[in-house]
């Protein structure tokens, strides 16, 4: 299947809701589909190798709807790109939002704020790989969360 089929925004099924640990499925894709779909968005091949290789297991697309909500965790207030959010809460605490989403040592994951989908897209959703013993990654970066990629480089979201 390629990632950039014009029929594939209208065969993803449901919105993905998460419920605690589970993703309702979408689409499920390999690896190079995602890849393919990161690169139309204007990912260079490193930065489609390393969002892939950020998902433990199955990456799954669904069809994102035009204000769709979603969850932005960063140390301050505009300090995250969007690119990577959650549906809801990833944890109640900053300590256990980071080992949810495995986030970098840069971010605090201080602040939760919202943001919506500016226009129809596709989202990759899955679960959250370990980062531990990855260059910028604390030893708590345990990953097991979920997070949705969006196209947020390309006006695909606003706060």
């Amino acid at each position: 299947m390629s990632a950039v089929n014009p029929n594939f925004v209208n065969k993803a099924r449901g919105n993905g809701s998460a419920v605690g640990s589970r993703v309702a499925r979408g689409i499920a894709l390999k690896n190079n589909s995602a890849r393919k779909l990161l690169r139309s968005r204007g990912a260079t091949k490193q930065q489609a190798r390393e969002t892939v290789a950020s998902f433990d297991g199955q990456i799954y697309a669904n069809k994102g709807r035009a204000g769709e909500s979603f969850t932005i965790t960063e140390t301050s207030l505009g300090s995250a790109s969007g690119l990577y959010v959650t549906r809801g809460s990833a944890g109640k605490t900053p300590a256990s939002r980071i080992q949810n989403l495995a986030l970098p040592s840069s971010n605090k994951a201080l602040i939760e704020s919202n943001a919506f989908l500016t226009r129809p897209q596709i989202l990759l959703e899955g679960r959250v790989h370990s980062q531990i013993g990855n260059p910028g990654f604390g030893s708590t970066a345990k990953g097991g969360g979920q997070q949705v990629i969006t196209d947020a480089f390309n006006g695909g979201l606003r706060r």
